[in-house]
């Protein structure tokens, strides 16, 4: 079994796509040593981290996964996310990232100044809600004091904590960019907006990796599609099945 560091992308229910990929890559006999996310990555990373295996990861989310509700609380967001917070709280058997069995990295933006803050301490819930909470859609999360918000937006492939790792690196960008229609619905629209802004970042933090899977079928999918999970795992799935070469991890 070959060891890597694993890199997860944000990007709302795209994020299934990397319970598939690190399906296939584990049948492929290649795996984590520890990984690295951001948003839906940073959720799913924090299962596999915590002793689940894809597969369960996949139950977990299919029969947990909050379906958004919005509130009119605007100062606070449109949407509430204090269901997902039951979600960890009743699956995740570690609170802390020193209780996890493999080492994760949850990539957050600081609010009050846009820098990137790279968590690896402490309370875990805490730090994969702030990593989710997209801005303005999401309220921020208060940690000691400072505000947190989605880790995408600073960074949506975050490689940071691997760039002095002699292990290889295998980043998975979940956000292909779907063909600009000008019918989009508001929300649609600043989706891609979302999309554009972090994707300067994604293509310098591409290079840094040694293999970058990024599953072209995605971009069907809307980062709210959370009864699409089965498929969107599925997609993950069969691109690197079918589509991924992986043999320039074995030199």
């Amino acid at each position: 079994m070959i060891k890597c560091n694993f890199v997860l992308s944000g990007g709302g229910a795209r994020g299934f796509a990397h319970i598939g990929v690190v399906k296939a890559l584990q049948e492929k006999k290649i795996t984590f040593k520890a990984i690295s996310g951001t948003s839906s990555g940073a959720i799913i990373a924090a299962f596999l981290c915590d002793g689940y295996s894809p597969d369960e990861a996949a139950q977990i989310c299919k029969e947990g996964i909050p379906v958004t509700r919005f509130n009119f609380h605007f100062t606070q967001g449109f949407l509430s996310i204090d269901s997902l917070k039951k979600l960890f709280s009743k699956y995740l058997h570690s609170k802390t990232f020193e209780d996890l069995k493999y080492p994760l990295y949850v990539s957050v933006t600081d609010l009050d100044n846009g820098k990137q803050v790279i968590i690896n301490s402490g309370n875990l819930v805490e730090a994969l809600m702030a990593s989710a909470s997209i801005p303005i859609i999401f309220p921020p999360i208060t940690i000691n004091g400072t505000h947190y918000v989605d880790g995408g937006l600073s960074g949506n492939l975050p490689v940071e904590p691997f760039e002095n790792s002699t292990d290889k690196i295998i980043g998975i960008h979940v956000n292909p960019l779907a063909q600009f229609n000008a019918e989009d619905n508001v929300m649609k629209q600043l989706e891609r907006v979302l999309h554009l802004s972090i994707r300067g970042n994604v293509s310098r933090e591409a290079e840094k990796t040694n293999l970058l899977i990024e599953p072209g079928g995605l971009k069907d999918f809307g980062i709210f599609d959370t009864k699409k999970i089965t498929e969107i795992i599925e997609i993950g799935y069969r691109y690197v099945k079918e589509e991924v070469d992986l043999n320039v991890l074995k030199l």
